[in-house]
């Protein structure tokens, strides 16, 4: 299980030349919350940046990513994705309630599984000081989840999981 904080920033390198072809901008998932592909950085002002597709990937680790080649990069796609930190759909700092009204928190981080490109749960904050005095709530990820423009809605039994 990775966080996806932790692979923000991460470099990414091409297998066959070791060459480091740019780093992690961003996380690119699908509306079923499978990871679609990773977001490379931003060469010049006016691009719009680069994708490696999630089939492309050949290992998320620790230190750094890596793919096969360069040329599994392809041009940033004009549809969006539901991102961590860029675009309409953004999940950092999204709200999150239950159906019956109960605020859970706004979401900091994503679990998601590397090898299977699913999201397994959301890092909730409630606040600076309950963070320090609580520490952060952890969400799985639930089978029905409505997305919304300015929050998302769990069932009213979603489960919080120790992170």
């Amino acid at each position: 299980m990775q966080k996806a904080e932790h692979v923000l920033g991460l470099p990414v390198f091409a297998i066959d030349t070791g060459k480091c072809v740019g780093e992690v901008r961003d996380l690119l998932f699908n509306e079923h919350w499978r990871l679609e592909g990773i977001l490379l950085e931003e060469k010049g002002f006016f691009k719009k940046g680069e994708m490696v597709p999630s089939q492309q990937i050949v290992a998320i680790g620790e230190d750094c990513i890596s793919i096969a080649s360069e040329e599994v990069i392809q041009p940033f796609p004009d549809f969006s994705y539901i991102t961590m930190l860029r675009g309409d759909q953004t999940l950092k700092g999204k709200m999150v309630y239950t159906v019956n009204g109960k605020e859970l928190g706004q979401i900091q981080d994503v679990y998601f599984q590397p090898e299977l490109g699913m999201i397994l749960g959301y890092e909730l904050s409630d606040g600076f000081m309950a963070d320090v005095m609580e520490g952060r709530q952890v969400l799985r990820h639930p089978a029905q989840l409505a997305w919304g423009k300015d929050a998302l809605i769990v069932p009213h039994d979603a489960e919080s999981v120790e992170p």
